[in-house]
């Protein structure tokens, strides 16, 4: 943790030398490191600059490229290129994954993680000294900073499994720096409860006609889709289906036709499906479309997404992971316009993300074929965390959960929320029934290929799948969609454990609290793998 708090003081540092901004146009100078404490904190202005830093921080190129990574790279949407990919990708790709992985370092998360505790330690002493800082608005930028937290503990238990929870912030070097990890599952129960608090007292929106912060910054709704994520990882279904339902009654109550738009960005307040003509253009390239929820904005005035060119590469060149079709392909229908949309086809053997590096498509009349516009400048991407789609979806596998193994009346209703982002993407296709699923095990087998054909290439695959083994209790059922990997890879995926990330060598060596994760554990001699 000592080199965590360094890296701390140093983005600190970097923040001020590069007059760096959060998306939203929130401009603002950032303290230094020696200015955190006592004599920074005395108006609300330095808490908002604060708060702003805790944003910022996610828009490091270090956090995002983990943010793909640990939710893309080893899943069954991606293949690393032989020639671009580092030797840890390729290592991880391989399942010949060690401790020493510059993949496994969770620094930039914790960095972020303590820009949060920072604020929320200081920010309450701040009302007493700006007595124009009320106490409702403190509570509401808290708000905002919980769910930040929130979601980077989400991230690192979903990878890691078991992690430090640091609930304070370090802001000097007097206390050790030695942390034993928490059970994921506490943890994230703790994210729960302050969710809650986050929830009560975030603002419900930053106005109808300010959308960049509706979409960029935390309000209720994005609490209340993260909350429901952390409740279906943890296995909480029934408050998992309370919270989407709470969403969509919400959303549905906002649903005045005044406010629909048609495609594209929304001024409202009202969520609402993009057409699929134009997903591609207006939801990923253009971003903070009518359809999302929360997203981390880029741009070209204030700091460019290289995560996404290096991965997925751009209008000329490959990035490191290319789209595996041989795998995808299989769980497409001939309808569904996402498979050609999201992926498309290069000509070559490593066809691209095209999700992430093509601006619109056109069909040629003359061949027939679908075309791509490609991104000119694709490293200023934004990148969605959370979309409505995701509601749906999270809501269908909650009802699944607890239902029993033929229970029709449930399973209609799964399939009520299934179909939203299937008919979108299936517009001349019928409806899926729930008859053509009859079991509880078709049912979940549906709602995972369903979140692969919505959500593939967005960092979420790779833990649907953990979540899939954590529910079965091994990776049987998995295992069927590792076709990618060697004899000896999906050998190792045999382990529960081993889908799972080790915690890096660097952290073991400073830390002397720290334990190993079980399948990268030792002797004197020999690796887990």
């Amino acid at each position: 943790m000592k080199m965590i708090f360094n890296k701390f003081r140093v983005f600190v540092a970097a923040l001020v030398l590069a007059g760096c901004m959060v998306s939203c146009d929130w401009l603002q100078t950032y303290p230094e490191g020696e200015t955190l404490l006592e004599d920074f904190w005395k108006s609300e202005s330095d808490v908002e600059s604060m708060v702003a830093a805790c944003y910022r921080s996610m828009l490091e190129s270090s956090f995002m490229s983990s943010v793909i990574q640990w939710g893309e790279l080893r899943s069954d949407n991606v293949m690393s290129d032989g020639t671009k990919a580092s030797t840890d990708q390729k290592d991880i790709q391989e399942m010949n994954i060690l401790p020493s992985n510059g993949l496994a370092d969770w620094s930039t998360f914790y960095v972020t993680i303590n820009y949060c505790n920072t604020v929320l330690h200081y920010a309450p002493g701040v009302c007493d000294i700006d007595k124009n800082f009320s106490e409702s608005r403190m509570k509401a930028l808290c708000a905002e900073v919980l769910a930040i937290r929130a979601l980077c503990y989400l991230y690192l238990v979903r990878t890691f499994g078991d992690v430090p929870l640091q609930l304070e912030p370090t802001i000097d070097d007097s206390k050790g720096f030695d942390i034993a990890k928490t059970p994921g599952s506490t943890v994230l129960d703790s994210m729960i409860v302050s969710l809650k608090e986050a929830k009560a007292y975030a603002q419900s929106s930053f106005g109808s006609s300010n959308y960049r912060y509706n979409k960029g910054r935390f309000t209720q709704q994005s609490i209340r889709t993260l909350l429901a994520d952390i409740y279906l990882w943890q296995g909480y279904y029934a408050e998992c289906e309370a919270e989407c339902n709470e969403f969509i009654n919400i959303n549905d109550a906002l649903a005045d036709p005044t406010q629909k738009q048609s495609s594209g960005s929304s001024s409202s307040l009202y969520y609402q499906l993009v057409d699929a003509d134009y997903m591609l253009s207006e939801v990923f390239y253009s971003g903070n479309s009518s359809e999302s929820i929360f997203e981390l904005q880029f741009n070209r005035d204030q700091v460019a997404n290289k995560a996404v060119t290096s991965l997925y590469g751009d209008t000329k060149t490959l990035g490191q992971m290319y789209v595996n079709t041989t795998d995808l392909s299989m769980h497409f229908g001939m309808s569904d316009v996402r498979y050609t949309y999201f992926v498309g086809s290069t000509g070559t053997d490593e066809p691209q993300a095209e999700k992430y590096v093509a601006s619109s498509f056109y069909l040629s009349p003359q061949t027939g074929n679908y075309s791509f516009n490609r991104v000119t400048s694709p490293i200023y991407t934004d990148w969605i965390f959370y979309r409505l789609p995701e509601v749906y979806l999270m809501k269908a596998e909650a009802i699944v959960e607890q239902s029993g193994d033929e229970d029709m009346t449930r399973f209609e209703q799964a399939m009520k929320c299934i179909n939203v982002s299937y008919l979108r993407s299936n517009p001349h296709a019928d409806s899926l029934r729930a008859r053509s699923y009859p079991s509880k095990s078709q049912m979940r087998e549906l709602v995972l290929d369903e979140r692969q054909r919505e959500f593939m290439f967005e960092g979420k695959r790779w833990f649907d799948i953990i979540r899939q083994a954590r529910k079965d209790g091994n990776t049987n059922t998995v295992m069927q969609y590792f076709s990618k990997y060697s004899s000896l890879g999906q050998n190792k995926l045999k382990d529960i454990n081993a889908l799972y990330m080790p915690i890096s060598k660097s952290e073991m060596e400073s830390n002397q609290l720290m334990e190993q994760n079980p399948f990268y554990r030792t002797d004197e001699t020999v690796t887990a793998n």
